[in-house]
């Protein structure tokens, strides 16, 4: 059996990543702005895509993770909402649509939907509920009852959407006019 022992410098890559985290430490707010509305149209189609999927993109080598269906607390609100001629949603987390308007692209408020941090940019929604419907975990259903809400991630992105997104940073990064992948 024949043993063999491979070695690599990382000093080249190292500086190289620094350098590009210094440009985009010293970037103008006007282009870490136009970066992130370029980033932010592929991660809004992401999440818009999750919802009309109603899960979210597909593990690798596998198939779309779909959410899990209402909970006990939910589907007795949808009766009480029937009684009274209420409407009821047909989709999961899109009862009246305001979670994912919160994470749609808008002229008027784009700020309010990502924030340019030091190293990267964050992704929000400002919605209070959120939160809870992304990570799962206890809470109390209206106020009143102990449940456990199902997680249902819709802040994620897929394969393809963090390559086209690895693009448009390289490319922005190391100076290129059109960022690269983005439509």
């Amino acid at each position: 059996m024949a043993k063999a022992t491979f070695s690599f410098d990382d000093k080249v890559a190292r500086a190289f990543l620094h350098k590009l985290q210094q440009r985009f430490e010293r970037s103008t707010p006007r282009n870490k702005k136009r970066f992130a509305q370029a980033i932010d149209a592929v991660v809004s189609a992401e999440f818009i895509r999750n919802f009309e999927n109603e899960g979210g993109p597909k593990k690798f080598g596998g198939s779309r993770t779909k959410w899990k269906k209402w909970s006990d607390a939910t589907k007795i609100m949808h009766e009480r909402r029937k009684k009274k001629g209420l409407p009821v949603p047909e989709r999961i987390l899109q009862d009246r649509g305001d979670l994912r308007k919160s994470i749609m692209p808008t002229k008027t408020s784009p700020r309010k939907r990502y924030k340019i941090k030091r190293v990267g940019i964050l992704f929000k929604s400002e919605v209070p509920y959120s939160r809870i419907h992304d990570l799962g975990g206890p809470m109390k259903a209206f106020g009143k009852w102990p449940t456990i809400m199902p997680q249902r991630k819709f802040m994620q992105v897929s394969r393809q959407g963090k390559e086209l997104i690895g693009k448009a940073a390289i490319g922005y990064l190391l100076g290129k006019k059109r960022l690269t992948g983005i439509k």
